[in-house]
């Protein structure tokens, strides 16, 4: 069972893997090796992505317990609306959901996942960073 959650929540690793896999198929390198420079430098992307998302196992643990342990006694919608803006979270909600036996709320969590317009919008726009000085600490 354990290991069918783990492929669950690295189901979008396992798809960058293999996308990263049907990138370096067309022998690209026949046409020229700027088609192939570029096959390959796609292909890492995918791979490095998916990298990183399975090296954020430890954390999908955390998140899982933390939700679980929120929801055990009496299930709070509000405490899932940070997991719901991201594809991989949304799988992590669907499991614990599952896990609680309360798979039927996923429909009502659905107000908190951003529109596909929305998504694109924040992954866009540029992100203001401010750093805070703290003049006591000095």
């Amino acid at each position: 069972m354990k290991c069918f959650r783990v492929l669950y929540l690295n189901s979008y690793s396992l798809l960058l893997i293999l996308l990263g896999a049907l990138i370096l198929l067309p022998p690209f390198h026949k046409i020229s090796w700027i088609f192939l420079c570029l096959q390959i430098i796609a292909a890492l992307k995918c791979f490095m992505v998916s990298f990183r998302l399975f090296s954020a196992w430890d954390e999908k643990k955390r998140m899982m317990t933390l939700l679980f342990n929120r929801n055990q006694r009496e299930f709070r919608p509000d405490t899932f609306k940070v997991y719901m803006q991201a594809p991989c979270s949304r799988l992590l909600v669907k499991s614990v959901l599952k896990q609680l036996g309360q798979k039927r709320h996923y429909r009502d969590l659905l107000i908190y996942k951003p529109s596909l317009l929305q998504s694109i919008k924040e992954t866009i726009r540029p992100v203001d960073t401010k750093i805070y000085i703290n003049e006591d600490a000095l």
